[in-house]
């Protein structure tokens, strides 16, 4: 007898929000550089930079994109009329203090904007500036640090002691019987291990191993140390330029000791804003002359990554772009990011790797290598797959195409977002063709297209124009009955042929 398959190996559900909008947050003490760094990441002014704790009250949000030597050779390759980057939401925090987790400095307020975020970006101040004045008076990095760490984590723990004491009052009749009363008890042994993870253990939650079960009530509590944070020290241009800094070596040595494999990037605030001031040509010259470049790049990239975000493409000569999932999506659901349709009307997924497409030079070569895939359901995306997807619609209102001839293709389009539904299309063939009645009106039609299928389409949502001839995708599926009535075709969406 053949030895049983070993069962698969169960899939880790990722801590935080299960959302592709997810956004990071600029948290640091007063006076470390947060708006400033704002400011030349987004290329903006909203970020209110002064030289006094709390100049930044209302957090102030922007997207910035993410750079991707991927999508710039898609792009030169495609020459598209349309290029739209992956981007990172960014939202520039008010200061920190001590004591912020009891209310001070307007920590309630502040503390609550840092839970409204899905990842950190922790400014961290290591130069030295005697007309920029620190909140502790001196500067000290690894003191600064560990008054963020101290504050979320009280903060923490005073959300999962009332959570606690809830659950309990909640909880004083459970029996052992019921299956809801046992879910009910793993749930408050949980909230008890995240307790003790906080206040015995002293361990941001994200460092500690949690299973699935776990982790979705870790994710119900929306805890500040479960979110992902990338240390990012802010250096004089001087020290910056050198790659030597006193207190970098204690910093590094700092997170190791207290959360071991979090990303450390040193920059510098005022070399970006000088930078910021020239144009690309005078801003690649003097990288070359001081030998040191922008580090935004790298910033924008680690904490895309930090979030476990990856992208997928869709490519053609209207318009490249990168659509922005998690890490472990699954082919229905990164096709629902383009349309909630296509999630839900899923067929399968024409992939290739942007590895494969850069190699062969064109879609035709990786096509005739063998390359090109087609991937149903249970595919999980890959960051860089280049996707083409199909979809299986029913068509609900007849009356639009009665009058329209056969060999006539349509375009279909969202008519309250015309660029939302990138590269969807529709063949459409007239019902004359199939329904043996002379009059085919919208209320003799739709309900017998109704019949066959228990969903439809909106009919407020779809307008249909015959803009230009298109390649012929496909039309499968035709409902099996005397009159042949078509209920089901099959619709694409890519880069080529855009409306």
């Amino acid at each position: 007898m053949p030895p049983k398959k070993a069962a698969p190996a169960e899939k880790k559900i990722l801590l935080g929000r299960p959302s592709n909008n997810l956004k990071i947050g600029i948290v640091g003490l007063p006076n470390v550089g947060k708006s400033s760094f704002f400011n030349v990441l987004s290329e903006t002014d909203l970020g209110k930079a002064a030289n006094f704790p709390y100049a930044t009250i209302d957090p102030e949000e922007a997207r910035i994109p993410v750079p991707d030597a991927r999508f710039e050779w898609l792009c030169e390759t495609y020459k598209p009329a349309s290029r739209v980057p992956a981007f990172l939401t960014c939202i520039d925090i008010a200061g920190l203090t001590a004591g912020a987790s009891t209310g001070a400095g307007l920590g309630n307020a502040f503390l609550s904007h840092v839970r409204a975020v899905d990842g950190i970006f922790q400014v961290v101040r290591a130069f030295d500036d005697a007309e920029v004045t620190h909140v502790e008076g001196d500067v000290d990095p690894i003191r600064d640090m560990e008054i963020i760490q101290t504050e979320l984590r009280l903060k923490d723990i005073e959300w999962v002691e009332k959570s606690l004491e809830n659950l309990k009052r909640s909880g004083r009749a459970l029996n052992s019987t019921s299956l809801a009363d046992k879910a009910k008890k793993e749930e408050i042994a949980t909230v008890e291990k995240i307790l003790k993870v906080l206040s015995v253990d002293n361990k941001d939650i994200r460092k500690a191993e949690w299973s699935n079960k776990e982790v979705d009530v870790v994710n119900g509590l929306h805890l500040l140390t479960a979110k992902p944070v990338t240390y990012l020290v802010n250096l004089s241009e001087r020290d910056y330029i050198r790659k030597k800094n006193k207190w970098l070596p204690k910093i590094k040595a700092w997170i190791d000791a207290n959360n071991p494999g979090d990303p450390l990037i040193p920059f510098s605030v005022a070399l970006e804003e000088r930078l910021a001031r020239m144009s690309p040509e005078e801003r690649k010259e003097e990288e070359q002359k001081i030998g040191a470049s922008s580090a935004l790049g790298k910033i924008t990239q680690a904490g895309y990554s930090s979030l476990d975000l990856i992208r997928y493409f869709t490519c053609g000569p209207d318009e490249v772009r990168a659509w922005t999932i998690r890490r472990g999506t699954k082919a229905p659901q990164a096709a629902g990011v383009i349309h909630s349709d296509f999630e839900n009307k899923f067929v399968c997924g024409e992939i290739m790797s942007y590895d494969d497409l850069k190699e062969y030079g064109s879609e035709a070569a990786v096509k005739a290598a063998g390359k090109l895939r087609q991937q149903g359901k249970p595919y999980e995306m890959v960051d860089g797959d280049i996707a083409y997807w199909k979809a299986v619609y029913i068509l609900c209102d007849a009356g639009w195409i009665n009058y329209l001839p056969f060999e006539n293709i349509i375009s279909l389009t969202d008519c309250r977002t015309p660029r939302s539904v990138f590269g969807m299309r529709l063949i459409l063939c007239p019902l004359e063709k199939f329904l043996p009645t002379a009059t085919l009106g919208r209320h003799d039609v739709l309900p017998r297209l109704l019949a066959y299928r228990d969903t439809a389409m909106s009919v407020d949502l779809l307008a249909i124009r015959q803009t230009k001839v298109v390649r012929v995708v496909e039309c499968t599926r035709f409902a099996p009955h005397p009159t042949y009535l078509p209920s089901f075709f099959t619709m694409t969406a890519s880069g080529k042929n855009a409306c």
